[in-house]
């Protein structure tokens, strides 16, 4: 008799892999991006910059640019920012857009993450 043919689990077979670490400044109109890993970000996010992770990101300095995690759909995904002043900030696709961060979040470390299906952010 045959062996079953293996299926394949994204979960058991996904090779953990060490964050990307970014120690330059992201300048504005500039793109980072860290496939299949998280992303660690140690110095600031200029206005205008995007940074795109397939996981999750934490920013040690101010982030006033545009952050996408989760990009391929990982919902378990999370962004930490030091200094909160992103213009647009995304998980798996759920996005809101600041044309001005609300007063309760500027320059505050923030968590964000997805709780039903909607980006919740929490001072940390």
């Amino acid at each position: 008799s045959q062996p079953a043919p293996s299926v394949p689990n994204s979960h058991r077979d996904k090779i953990y892999q060490a964050p990307k670490i970014i120690t330059n400044k992201v300048y504005s109109f500039q793109q980072v991006i860290a496939q299949d890993r998280d992303l660690v970000l140690l110095a600031k996010v200029k206005s205008g910059a995007d940074v795109i992770s397939f996981g999750s990101i934490s920013a040690y300095k101010e982030v006033q640019g545009s952050l996408f995690a989760g990009i391929q759909g990982d919902e378990k995904s999370t962004i930490f920012v030091q200094s909160f002043n992103a213009e647009l900030v995304s998980i798996a696709g759920v996005y809101k857009k600041f044309d001005v961060v609300p007063t309760k979040l500027y320059s505050r470390s923030v968590m964000i993450d997805l709780f039903n299906n909607q980006l919740r952010f929490q001072i940390i």
